[in-house]
């Protein structure tokens, strides 16, 4: 499922979404990739299952504000439980910071350098909930 050259969205076998974003981005790019997670956030929500999301920016080397307005609005259509953004670049991780936090989704995502570790917490079992 993958004809965006702006990245790639895959079902991990874990069962969380990956959403990789690859070069620079604009709006069509990250709409695109949006379009392509919404088919798995149907199916996930469809078998009843949490929605975890791994979004990899450490293949971006740029963006503009297209593709800012896109990411904007992709995280308002994708009601996620949990999301897990990985990139070593500090100003693409500050602006997705920025746009999580004026989303109000800062409680259920974080940011890693590394995504062994985003994967470790976003697999981790919450011991309240089970």
């Amino acid at each position: 499922m993958n004809d965006n050259p702006g990245g790639t969205v895959t079902l991990e076998p874990e069962g969380y979404v990956c959403v990789a974003l690859v070069g620079d981005q604009t709006y069509q790019t990250v709409d695109a990739l949006c379009q392509q997670t919404l088919e798995y956030v149907d199916r996930l929500r469809g078998e009843q299952k949490p929605l975890l999301g791994l979004v990899d920016l450490s293949q971006q080397t740029g963006f503009n504000t297209g593709s800012n307005k896109a990411a904007l609005e992709s995280l308002t259509k994708i009601n996620y439980d949990k999301a897990a953004l990985v990139s070593d670049n500090e100003l693409f991780g500050s602006l997705a910071k920025l746009i999580i936090k004026a989303l109000g989704k800062d409680e259920r995502t974080k940011f890693f350098s590394d995504r062994e570790e985003a994967v470790a917490w976003l697999l981790m079992k919450d011991p309240l909930a089970g």
